[in-house]
């Protein structure tokens, strides 16, 4: 988020001046006045009137629109050329047209388009004569024979010259620069760890969660049965989201496109490779270009298949203890959370930052999910995961929601008015600050330095019921919750959620086709 910070001071820093020349010299604006000029001197070289006129006859004949249809279905949609090709011939037949007038109008077709298409590649080129007249001028005093409007054109087309040639070059700079960034960020976030934040009110006594509906597999529902209303207010909620994401960075230009080639025999590979090597401003751009190696045409909408197969993967055995996939059935909820890393017991520290890299990973395309309309995943992620990511407190009806059994045991007791001394009366002993045992963890931990030593009090009671209760949720996938959260928001920032309104219920439909009900 520094970063994002340092853009926006940067752009805030900016005068009106240097804002309308760097608009001017946009890529957007500079191709239209180049198109505008090219036109222009068409028409003062009298080669517009001659395509109008050449266009003008084309139209008293239908079978242009046939031509030029026939030229266009098999370059944009490959699989209908067979079919395309047989419609073509019955009307032929059916408007009972002539052999030679059909040839005559395809050639007509044929040489309007070669005009233009020569006008074009001439006008690109008078560039270069414009300079090598300039040059002539400077050495040998001739002067050059050119209009304003070929010098305005030298220097228009020049300049999208340039830019292309420093959009190649920044983006191979700035891919090799991501790397860089990814991997010390990744330094850092070891370094770090997540912590649940919980409602101000969390372990105060007398804070049991109010009345709510009884939590079952049953409040999981298809997100296609979600009312009209509420899919209305999730379209708009998902378009301020996208606008809040842009005025929060403050992007003068971004690429049109994400674009990306994969294989998929080894679509997970290739798809990591190229989430990790997406510039900044790739991440941020408003559209996904997915090629599958090998399938060209074969697909009428490749950015949903790869959401879909690769949130497959991410799925295939999550109900597995024992199983690889990136996200796990949690044992409480029963929905998806990220797998804990298994920590290996001969050190490899190597394995372990991977399976984090993948983590962070997963985060970017899960945001990518959300921006692209893509709901990649075909289980619901976890409520508490969603409000993590869009920032969302934790609170006792969450608790009692998720685990009911360690709610009433470790929680609901302490809540009450007197609560600590007859849960004390019933152990025998003092409540010191360690965790609860768990299958992954069976042996208590400290919730704090010295928490062993550390007895609970009235006084300190509220922070032990939130130490216990972030202790259980995540002490077993703190790091793999740190990261997937740093990936999220390297695409959607936490800000952009935040001013957008964003719900973890409305979250779970953005990512899923499965939606957890919201409803208490």
């Amino acid at each position: 988020m520094a970063g994002n910070h340092g853009q926006a001071s940067r752009s805030s820093q900016e005068g009106p001046g240097h804002r309308a020349l760097r608009y001017f010299f946009s890529k957007r604006v500079s191709f239209c006045l180049v198109l505008g000029l090219w036109i222009l001197r068409a028409a003062d070289a009298g080669e517009l009137q001659s395509w109008v006129v050449t266009f003008h006859g084309l139209c008293e004949n239908p079978f242009w629109l046939i031509t030029l249809a026939t030229l266009a279905v098999p370059i944009f949609f490959p699989r209908l050329r067979l079919a395309w090709l047989g419609v073509v011939l019955g009307f032929i037949a059916m408007r009972d047209m002539e052999l030679f007038s059909s040839v005559l109008v395809i050639v007509q077709l044929f040489q309007l388009m070669s005009q233009i298409l020569v006008s074009f590649v001439d006008f690109a080129s008078c560039s270069l004569r414009s300079w090598m007249s300039l040059l002539a001028w400077c050495t040998q005093g001739k002067v050059p024979g050119l209009k304003p409007v070929d010098w305005i054109a030298a220097v228009m087309v020049s300049v999208l010259l340039l830019r292309y040639v420093y959009t190649i070059v920044r983006v191979s700079r700035d891919r090799r620069l991501a790397r860089s960034l990814f991997e010390m960020d990744f330094r850092r976030a070891l370094q770090e760890s997540f912590r649940v934040a919980f409602d101000k009110d969390f372990g105060a006594l007398n804070s049991n969660p109010p009345p709510m509906r009884q939590r079952s597999l049953a409040s999981i529902q298809s997100a296609s049965a979600i009312s009209e209303e509420e899919l209305k207010h999730l379209e708009e909620m998902h378009a301020v989201l996208l606008v809040s994401r842009t005025i929060l960075l403050q992007k003068e230009e971004l690429p049109d496109s994400l674009d990306f080639t994969v294989r998929r025999s080894h679509l997970l590979e290739d798809s990591w490779e190229a989430l990790l090597q997406a510039t900044t401003d790739e991440l941020l751009a408003p559209e996904i270009m997915v090629t599958f190696t090998g399938e060209k045409g074969g697909n009428s909408n490749p950015v949903l298949d790869w959401f879909s197969s690769l949130g497959s993967l991410l799925v295939d055995d999550a109900d597995s203890d024992t199983g690889s996939s990136f996200l796990s059935l949690g044992k409480s909820s029963k929905m998806l959370i990220p797998r804990p890393v298994a920590r290996n017991a001969a050190g490899d520290v190597e394995k372990d930052e991977r399976l984090y890299r993948n983590m962070r990973l997963l985060g970017r395309f899960l945001a990518l999910g959300v921006v692209n309309g893509g709901r990649p995943l075909l289980k619901p992620l976890s409520t508490l995961v969603c409000k993590y990511i869009v920032g969302d407190r934790v609170d006792m009806a969450d608790m009692k929601r998720l685990d009911p059994g360690f709610f009433q045991e470790h929680v609901a007791p302490l809540i009450c008015a007197g609560g600590l001394a007859e849960v004390e009366a019933k152990r025998g002993k003092s409540l010191t600050f360690v965790s609860v045992p768990t299958e992954l963890r069976p042996e208590p931990e400290e919730l704090e330095p010295g928490g062993a030593t550390t007895t609970v009090t009235d006084e300190n009671l509220s922070r032990y019921l939130q130490l216990l209760c972030d202790s259980f949720l995540c002490s077993e996938i703190r790091q793999e919750l740190q990261f997937l959260l740093k990936g999220f928001w390297d695409v959607l920032p936490l800000q952009a959620l935040q001013e957008a309104g964003v719900r973890a219920s409305d979250l779970s439909v953005f990512l899923s086709e499965v939606a957890f009900s919201d409803e208490r």
